[in-house]
């Protein structure tokens, strides 16, 4: 099956993944872009150093920062929040190329942190996959982040991450997913919000509200996570960014 998912998102993009069949996992990485290898992996822990408590496993707390929550379901698992990077970036959503989004709490899974690639896995492994989310907001499945080929032209937008590399001072690299093979620069020093899944607006002239397209399952969440961008990127990217995009 593994090999079926990865094999039609080669066929979709066009492009390579890092992490391709080789007869390990294909989600279980040494990188936060997937790359397959089994090679130190626990039900607890990746060879990246991420590490989980809690959970199915009974995953322990020495050498874990594991976090206190509130109500949570009685074997939900958590990460431990020393873990490398763990929510050292800009934080869902504008989690930073390579990173992912997790959930760390079962009883509020609405609320994000951006994390490595691993974490995720350890995340499903222990089955919390509903509780991770790619950086578009996507639903998770273990498939690796793709790293195309080539790297598209738009009119306004600049494409990013994998092998057309980063933005400029002040802005961040965006969005790469499987459903989204390349991300895009975005600003991370904006103030202005939105929230299309509530119809709220952005409050600054010449901005307008922003969020990927991802499965109907996901897309209310991806809605809800959804940013100001100046309007004629916007317009840009839903256009035009492969995978499509959500402006108004």
């Amino acid at each position: 099956m593994r090999f079926i998912l990865l094999f039609s998102i080669i066929c979709a993009c066009g492009g390579t993944v890092v992490g391709a069949p080789d007869g390990g996992d294909a989600g279980k990485s040494d990188s936060v872009d997937g790359t397959a290898g089994d090679g130190g992996w626990t039900a607890c822990s990746s060879p990246s150093g991420q590490k989980v408590c809690d959970g199915p496993s009974q995953c322990g707390h020495d050498n874990c920062a594991c976090p206190v929550v509130g109500p949570d379901s009685p074997n939900a698992v958590h990460a431990c929040v020393d873990s490398p990077g763990y929510g050292e970036g800009f934080g869902c959503p504008y989690a930073s190329d390579g990173l992912i989004c997790v959930a760390p709490e079962d009883a509020r899974p609405e609320l994000f942190d951006d994390a490595e690639f691993d974490m995720g896995v350890l995340f499903a492994d222990n089955g919390a996959a509903d509780r991770v989310r790619y950086a578009d907001f996507g639903l998770w499945t273990g498939a690796p982040l793709p790293i195309p080929p080539n790297c598209p032209m738009l009119a306004v937008a600049q494409i990013c991450g994998g092998n057309c590399g980063g933005c400029g001072p002040n802005y961040i690299c965006h969005g790469r997913s499987p459903l989204h093979p390349w991300g895009f620069c975005l600003s991370d020093t904006g103030t202005d919000t939105c929230n299309i899944a509530k119809g709220i607006s952005c409050a600054q002239p010449g901005n307008l509200c922003f969020a990927f397209a991802v499965e109907p399952a996901a897309q209310d969440l991806a809605n809800k996570n959804s940013l100001c961008i100046p309007a004629d990127v916007c317009q840009d990217l839903a256009a035009n960014l492969p995978g499509g995009a959500v402006c108004q």
